[in-house]
């Protein structure tokens, strides 16, 4: 089902998800890179509770960053429910440990609420007799 179009009003909605993870994505890699700066900060001035928060936070925006491509052929192929339940798992944890990217994760999170959950065919058959 990777090259079906979306039905009716889900055109918008699949977009603005894609913008919003690519935004996301970007954001997920800048501050990655910003959490290992503060990894070098804290370690340099022997602050080891502080370089260890630096360090789960550029894990875990690193690991979000590589994923998103996955997260966006999800909504290409519209499987909103498998995208929409592994994006809950990573929103959060971007939340957390890296505030920004986690704000564009769960605004494309909200837009996937609004879409089905299953992967229902634009032509439903009759219900057998």
């Amino acid at each position: 089902m990777e090259g079906t179009e979306p039905r009716i009003g889900e055109s918008g909605k699949v977009k603005s998800i894609l913008e919003m993870l690519n935004l996301g994505k970007t954001l997920a890699l800048v501050m990655g890179i910003i959490s290992l700066l503060g990894v070098a900060w804290y370690g340099f001035t022997l602050a080891f509770f502080g370089a260890g928060y630096w360090v789960v936070s550029a894990v875990i925006n690193l690991m979000a960053y590589t994923r998103v491509d996955e997260w966006i052929n999800m909504v290409k192929s519209r499987e909103y429910g498998r995208a929409k339940d592994e994006l809950l798992v990573w929103m959060i944890l971007t939340i957390v440990f890296g505030l920004i990217a986690g704000i564009f994760f769960l605004i494309a999170y909200i837009y996937l609420e609004e879409l089905p959950r299953e992967n229902v065919p634009a032509e439903m058959p009759p219900p057998p007799q």
